[in-house]
């Protein structure tokens, strides 16, 4: 257990390059009289270790991010889907995100994100995606077990509702195990 936590800790977790999250806020406004509200994604991202200031508003935290790296020339990326949970209890939890997008290349990747803020595990999330993709990429190396493995457990068992979430399944029961550890 200690080895395959390891490998999936370096695969996903320890996965901040090329882009790594910085100093960022969300913030919501009101929207024009019609119950929606617009979010708002301003901070900074990393590319190699530069700096970039990067703003996006869209209809949720996770569409103003996209939005925001839009801008910085992350458009061909398109997001699939998500799940999250809680992965310790109390107040003060902590929350993963797994994350699936589709890169350029049209092969969904999937990334994972742990924050105890839910919008951050997301972010998080997104970018371990997009580096992951840039490295299989780059390297030409053929998929590794965790990237194979991810899309298992992200499906296994689950089905999507016609709202597109997921329900059901023994996915939470896989899950289960690797709360343990955090």
């Amino acid at each position: 257990p200690q080895e395959i936590l390891g490998l999936f800790q370096k695969e996903y977790l320890h996965n901040d390059t090329p882009y790594r999250l910085g100093k960022h806020k969300f913030y919501s406004e009101a929207g024009d009289g019609n119950g929606e509200e617009i979010a708002h994604f301003s901070g900074t991202v990393f590319k190699d270790g530069a700096e970039i200031s990067v703003e996006g508003k869209g209809n949720g935290p996770i569409n103003a991010f996209c939005d925001a790296m839009n801008q910085i020339g992350l458009g061909s990326y398109n997001f699939i889907s998500y799940h999250e949970h809680a992965i310790s209890i109390g107040s003060d939890s902590k929350a993963i995100a797994y994350i699936e997008i589709e890169n350029p290349q049209g092969k969904h990747i999937f990334g994972v994100g742990i924050s105890s803020n839910i919008n951050r595990a997301s972010i998080r999330g997104i970018l371990c995606a997009i580096n992951r993709s840039i490295r299989q990429e780059t390297q030409h190396s053929p998929l590794s077990v965790f990237s194979l493995f991810a899309p298992f457990l992200f499906h296994f068992g689950l089905e999507k509702t016609p709202g597109g979430q997921f329900s059901g399944g023994s996915f939470n029961g896989i899950m289960a195990g690797v709360k343990k550890y955090y």
